[in-house]
C-alpha cells in the first residue's frame, strides 16, 4: 500500500534527484500538490526532469504546481512528463502561463499524453509555444486528449522535430506544419476525421 510522502519526504526526494529526473508515481506515494510545489522551490534548482505520470492533482493542485515552475523553482527543466494525469484544460492554461512566465526556459520535451486537455489546454500550450516561450522545444507528445483542431500557432515552434498527435479526433492539419523545418516525426495515426 502507498504511503504518504509528506514536505520532508518530498524535499528529500527532490534533493536526491539532484541534477537529474525526479519521477514520482502514484505507486510512489500520495502527497499533496502544495508541498510538492515548496519541495521543488526549496530544492528544485538542479532538476533537468520532472515527470507525475498517473497523477491526480486536481485543477488547484496543479496550478501550485505549475506556479512554482513559473517563479522558478526549475529554471533547468529539459523534460516535463504528465502522461495519464488529469491535467484538463485549466492544468494545460497553467502550464501554458507557466511556460509564457520564463518558468521553463530550456525545455525541450513535453509529454502530455492522455491527460485531457482538450481543445483549450493544448490551445494554451500552442499559443505559448508558438510566441517562444520554449525556444529550444524538439519534442511535444499530446496524444489521447481529445483535441479535434490542432492550432496554427504550434507552427511557429521552428525547434519542433517530433510531434506525437495520435488517438485524438483532428480534422485537419495547419499548411504551416510543411514549414517546420526540423519535423522529423509526426504521429497522427487513429485521427479517424484526417483524409487517408
Amino acid at each position: 500500500m502507498p504511503t504518504h510522502l509528506d514536505a520532508a519526504a518530498l524535499r528529500a526526494r527532490v534533493r536526491e534527484a539532484g541534477a537529474g529526473t525526479l519521477n514520482l508515481r502514484r505507486s510512489d506515494g500520495s502527497f499533496a500538490a502544495s508541498e510538492l510545489a515548496g519541495a521543488l522551490a526549496a530544492e528544485g534548482a538542479g532538476l533537468t526532469g520532472l515527470e507525475l505520470p498517473v497523477q491526480k492533482l486536481g485543477a488547484d493542485g496543479w496550478r501550485a504546481v505549475f506556479e512554482a515552475l513559473r517563479k522558478g523553482a526549475c529554471p533547468r527543466l529539459a523534460t516535463l512528463r504528465f502522461q495519464r494525469c488529469d491535467l484538463g484544460p485549466a492544468g494545460g492554461a497553467a502550464l501554458a502561463a507557466a511556460l509564457v512566465g520564463g518558468g521553463c526556459p530550456a525545455l525541450t520535451e513535453l509529454g502530455v499524453a492522455n491527460s485531457g486537455l482538450g481543445d483549450a489546454g493544448f490551445g494554451a500550450l500552442a499559443e505559448a509555444l508558438g510566441r517562444g516561450a520554449c525556444p529550444g522545444m524538439a519534442t511535444l507528445k499530446a496524444g489521447s486528449n481529445g483535441l479535434t483542431v490542432l492550432p496554427e500557432a504550434l507552427c511557429g515552434v521552428a525547434s519542433l522535430e517530433v510531434l506525437h498527435l495520435d488517438n485524438n479526433d483532428i480534422g485537419s492539419l495547419p499548411h504551416g506544419l510543411l514549414h517546420l523545418a526540423r519535423l522529423r516525426s509526426l504521429a497522427i495515426i487513429d485521427n479517424p476525421r484526417l483524409a487517408a
